[in-house]
Formats: structure tokens, C-alpha cells, sequence
């Protein structure tokens, strides 16, 4: 089931612990209104001194969303917890946030990107 979106990856950092990653998407994502963006300097940041992060709240659909997507939600919902299947032609709430560089330019942390880790048990077609 969706197997051809699995995106498997790990980060072996040096001095640091391996990370092993597993997640999949299942669609694009559309952003139906940019609802505020707000600017904030931390003298502590997550990165540097004196950062800048920037918050944009969004309302967004998901489009194209495959029907073994849809026609399995109690499956997915076992497995990542409820709500986890973003339904076509429904919209949702988030915050999308960024690091203001010095020069002016806004990054992304990958990490901010929408990782569910699997946290329930897998049912079967008999369950």
C-alpha cells in the first residue's frame, strides 16, 4: 500500500547517534490562503545568535490524493494515529517556519516538513 512513495533515508552524523528515517508521501499540497506571517529574533536561537525566525500560517489542501490513500484510512490512522490521511477537497491549518540569514534570504529546515512516525500497530485486511 503506497509503497512506491516510501522515501527511506538515515543520517549517520559523525560523533552522533544514526538516525533512520522512513516516511511517504501520498501528494502534493496545495496553500489555499497565506493567513499571517510574524518575524521573531531570539537572542538564543535554534542556529545562531540573534536569529530570526519567520512563521507563515497557511491554510492548504492535498491534491491528488490516491484512493488507496482514502479507501484505507483505518489502516493509516492505526498506524500513524487519527486524522493522519489529509482527505481531497478539505482544508487545514499550519505553520510553515523559517531562519531569516544575514543576508536577508529565508531557509527551511527540512525537518518542519509534515514526518509522521509510525506510533500504533498495523492492522490487516482480517482486522
Amino acid at each position: 500500500m503506497g509503497q512506491e512513495y516510501l522515501h527511506s533515508f538515515f543520517d549517520e552524523s559523525p560523533g552522533r547517534s544514526t538516525i533512520y528515517n522512513n516516511s511517504f508521501c501520498y501528494g502534493p499540497i496545495k496553500i489555499i490562503k497565506v493567513k499571517d506571517v510574524s518575524e521573531k529574533t531570539y537572542e538564543h536561537g535554534l542556529y545562531s545568535y540573534n536569529e530570526t525566525q519567520v512563521s507563515v500560517y497557511i491554510d492548504y489542501q492535498v491534491v491528488d490524493t490516491p484512493e488507496w490513500a482514502v479507501n484505507n484510512q483505518d489502516k493509516l490512522d492505526a498506524l500513524y494515529g487519527l486524522y493522519s490521511v489529509r482527505l481531497p477537497n478539505v482544508t487545514y491549518p499550519s505553520t510553515i517556519n523559517f531562519i531569516k540569514g544575514k543576508d536577508g534570504n529565508l531557509h527551511q529546515n527540512s525537518l518542519s516538513y509534515h514526518v509522521m512516525q509510525p506510533s500504533g500497530k498495523l492492522l490487516t485486511d482480517k482486522e
